[in-house]
Formats: structure tokens, sequence, C-alpha cells
């Protein structure tokens, strides 16, 4: 059964789409008279867009490199050549195949080529189905710094389609868990008590993932305030990413982020049970020095103070500023 959810984003209406077998039913979901443009990661298996090629008025596929370094300047400069080599115009829909670095890489061509064309997201990872595709954040990393270049522009419409899970490898796969752990920990402490107990099927977790972040982003869709929840565990996530680069995955960061922030916490203990799970207990050694230089770089920095998320308990999640000096006291 299809699952249709619409959220406002900032007066602008966002609708999803989620079923198994989705893609072999795309007449019951998005629908457009605008030349497409496919950019997809290189591992999104070749059915898929072709799926999407019969459906669509497709003019154009480029493939991207997997993996987090594709979310560049040098590759944004690059797809923007060939939208011009190929006239696309204002009448274009991107339409966004991948994981994380795609949605965030997509997001930031289509909200400044014409200043905004039509995007379309198509998750092929967990984590992009329940997070990276979610809310309309952007986002190219500059140098060692993950994320600093960035803006705000929502999709048109995200397809998802947990057939796509299928092809992927179990540590990708585990790797999505982190930030339904996440945010399962700052809103709603059933959802925590159900994935502890392990008593929900895969689509109603992305289901419930979806429906918890899309309310806060309704609430704050620009990132002034409760949104900030969604930050939990990822000031020490995008630091251990800046320092190491590509050896651990984003999730592997924002779990490792998570553990470190709940130290001490009644639940702890219920949260290892639940990393173990899907292998994302990692220890990850650094030095506390080095990780806060790049802490020094965190987008919730404003001038000395840093807001942070913290749960004391699971579904209350609060915010928290505090000095940026004392934040190594968490690391």
């Amino acid at each position: 059964m299809m699952k249709k959810m619409t959220y406002n984003f900032a007066n602008r209406k966002v609708r999803i789409f989620l079923a198994t077998d989705l893609l072999d039913h795309l007449t019951e979901t998005y629908q457009t008279t605008h030349e497409g443009f496919i950019i997809a990661d290189e591992k999104v298996p070749k059915h898929a867009l072709d799926k999407l090629k019969n459906h669509y008025d497709i003019k154009h596929t480029i493939r991207i490199p997997s993996g987090d370094g594709s979310k560049s300047l040098s590759h944004y400069e690059a797809i923007i050549d060939v939208m011009v080599e190929k006239e696309f115009t204002k009448a274009t829909t991107i339409f966004a195949v991948g994981g994380g670095m795609i949605a965030d890489l997509c997001g930031f061509i289509a909200s400044t080529y014409y200043r905004g064309v039509h995007l379309v997201h198509i998750p092929t990872t967990l984590l992009s189905m329940v997070d990276a595709s979610i809310g309309g954040k952007t986002a190219l990393n500059f140098q060692p710094y993950k994320n600093i270049i960035g803006t705000f522009y929502q999709p048109k419409a995200i397809l998802i389609d947990p057939n796509l899970l299928d092809t992927l490898p179990k540590r990708h796969f585990n790797n999505g868990f982190a930030e339904i752990i996440k945010i399962a920990l700052v809103k709603d402490a059933k959802f925590f008590d159900d994935l502890l107990h392990d008593r929900l099927i895969l689509e109603d977790i992305i289901t419930r993932a979806i429906e918890l972040k899309g309310a806060i982003v309704e609430e704050d869709t620009f990132d002034k305030s409760v949104r900030h929840l969604l930050n939990y565990g990822h000031s020490i996530a995008h630091a251990l990413e800046s320092h190491y680069g590509t050896t651990y995955l984003h999730g592997e960061c924002v779990a490792y982020g998570i553990k470190q922030m709940s130290e001490g916490k009644p639940y702890y203990k219920d949260l290892l049970t639940v990393l173990k799970r899907y292998q994302l207990d990692l220890d990850i050694p650094y030095k506390k020095e080095a990780l806060f230089k790049h802490i020094l770089h965190d987008k919730k920095r404003s001038k000395n103070i840093l807001s942070i998320a913290l749960v004391d308990e699971p579904g209350k999640g609060y915010i928290k500023d505090i000095a940026v000096e004392t934040f190594i006291d968490y690391l």
C-alpha cells in the first residue's frame, strides 16, 4: 500500500510517497511535464534509472562517484557545466538518485541553477530515506570542513522505495539506523523502546522516523530553534568526519557522538544494546585537542556560544547553549 505524507516546510508543500515497489507505480506519485535530468550515485542499479526514464522525460543522466568527497565545489562546477551545455532551463526537474551525498549535492545544484529548479529526491540508502532527503538542507564540503557551504531548498517530492535497499551493503544499511536511533531518543520514547525490543518492520521504522523529522522541520524549517534537536551527537560526528575523512561513515560517527553525549544517562545501557544490534557501537580513537579544532567550525556555533542537543531521558531532548570551550568536556 502506498503511504502518502504531505508537509508544509515554510509554506512550501513537500509530498512524500513510500511503498515497496514504488518505482513500478510511478503514475501514483509525482507527475511533471518538465524535462528531466538524473544525477545518480554511480552505484545505483541501472534498472532503477531505467524505470525513471520509462516514466519521465529524461534528457540526460550523469553518474557521480560514491563517497562524501563528491560533495565538492569541483563536482558542483562540473555538473553546472553539463547543465549549461545541455541547455537546461528553469523548466527542468533534477531527479536526485542516491544517498546523503547525492541529496546534499543535488539540493545545492537545484537551489542555485537559475536561482531554483524543481527537485525530486529518490533516496537509495536508509540514511537518506529517513534523514538526508527530508527537510531541505543542502550542502557542500570545503577543504576538510563538513557541510560548511549550503542552502535551504525543498524538493517537490520524495519517492521512497524500500526495495532499493536490497542491494545496499550491510555496513551502509546499518549506517542509516544511527539517525533513526537519534530521532527516537530526542523525540519519541515509545519509538526508542520499540527499537530496543525490535518490534517494528522496516517500513514502519522508516515511516515513523520521517513523521518525527517532518514535524520538527514544519515547526522550524530554517534551523533556528527546535530543529537543533536533530543535531544530537552531530557536533562530535562532524568533527570526526572532518578529522578522519572517509574512514568512517556518517552514521558511524553520529552513533559515536550519541554515545558520547549519552554517557552516564539512565538509558545508556539500552542505547548500547540498540547500537550493537546494528554494529554501531564503535570505538573511534582521537586526541581531544585535535578533534576540538574542528568543533570551532561547527555550524551551531555563534561567536563563543555553541548550541547543543541533550537527552536526559528518551523522548525528551532539549537544547542548551554552552561556551564553545566547555564542549571539550564532552569529548
